[in-house]
């Protein structure tokens, strides 16, 4: 089984044991221990999973549901579901729902930041060198005039790249962070403030944990940024 089956059957991994004896499971489950790699990605996917699973629960039950469905039931017994206009609506509200909640600020683009990094195989451009960096983001429709916290600027730059999410350019420079740390790597992502605008201030950034990536986002001036890290949230305060 190579990376790709196994992510495939983990998608449909439950945290509390209940596929435990599926053995196509305990072989993805499997790998997963022998390869770091996949390791990271099943706990950032629980993790999100989490997430979405506890904006689910939060979402109140209207009054009397279970009392309409089974007076449904009973008043129209053999109508197919699929031509009940109140099953429609049920399945209209789920799909808003559905949309609402990964619209959400502040756990749409942090989601996205997570999945990014954790995946990123390769770069456009690589120099050790912040300000080349940033000459060859400008000289391909990159982000340029950057604000760039004091201590990230002052790391070893790795490389850059522009790429682009659900139609939202965005510029990527990666630095090696000092020796001893968890990930040597730390990933700034730049977007256009007009795209990000649920962005706190610079003054007060949003730092949160996504499985084993530790995320930073504000915005200042034109520019939104999000640094994202491997390490608990206190590692990724220290670098702003």
């Amino acid at each position: 089984m190579d990376n790709e089956a196994a992510k495939f059957i983990l998608q449909a991994y439950r945290p509390h044991g209940q596929d435990a004896d599926d053995p196509k499971m305990a072989e993805a489950i499997e790998q997963s221990r022998r390869d770091p790699d996949l390791g990271r990605w099943l706990d950032e996917e629980q993790a999100f999973d989490k997430e979405v699973s506890a904006k689910i629960r939060s979402v109140p039950v209207p009054a009397g549901l279970r009392e309409t469905i089974i007076a449904g039931a009973t008043v129209i017994p053999t109508r197919s579901w699929w031509r009940q206009p109140s099953a429609w609506a049920v399945a209209a509200a789920i799909v808003v729902l559905s949309a609402l909640m990964f619209l959400t600020p502040g756990a749409n683009h942090e989601a996205f930041a997570a999945e990014y990094v954790a995946g990123l195989t390769e770069l456009d451009h690589k120099d050790h060198e912040v300000k080349s960096l940033c000459q060859w983001l400008a000289e391909n429709n990159g982000h340029c005039n950057l604000n760039i916290p004091a201590t990230l600027r002052g790391m070893i730059s790795v490389g850059c790249r522009v790429a682009d999410w659900n139609g939202r350019k965005f510029s990527l420079i990666c630095f090696r962070a000092p020796t001893g740390d968890l990930q040597p790597v730390v990933h700034l992502l730049v977007f256009d403030s007009n795209e990000l605008p649920e962005l706190p201030s610079v003054a007060a950034p949003r730092v949160t944990q996504r499985g084993v990536w530790a995320i930073a986002s504000w915005t200042d001036g034109e520019r939104s940024y999000i640094v994202a890290r491997v390490g608990d949230e206190e590692s990724v305060r220290s670098i702003l």
